[in-house]
């Protein structure tokens, strides 16, 4: 599979989209009763997401758009590529939660 046409920003662009799609449907689940949104899933998704998936996620992205093509470029962008598969897994997986799982009150202490 030729990749050498793709972009640091369009892999960015993508997985920046997943994790949008995943924050709003949390939000729809948050919102629906009995509310349960709270401003700390909003640290929470920039944090899990951006932080501690995304980022480093863009690491083998970017040295492996910007080294020669090689052995070395070829074992980053499969390191990026399973990477990235993982990462959209896991979330559509959060997605399909957010959206089907009918919510429950929370425990009351």
């Amino acid at each position: 599979m030729d990749l050498s046409q793709l972009t640091v920003t369009q892999v960015l662009i993508l997985l920046i989209a997943v994790a949008f799609i995943d924050f709003v449907s949390g939000l729809y689940s948050a919102f629906r009763p009995p509310n349960t949104f709270s401003w700390d899933v909003v640290a929470n998704v920039l944090e899990t997401h951006v932080l501690k998936r995304i980022i480093p996620i863009m690491l083998p992205v970017y040295v492996a758009l910007s080294s020669p093509p090689g052995q070395n470029h070829d074992a980053l962008w499969a390191s990026a590529l399973v990477a990235i598969g993982l990462y959209v897994t896991e979330t559509i997986n959060s997605i399909v939660g957010n959206v089907t799982t009918p919510q429950t009150a929370p425990p009351s202490p």
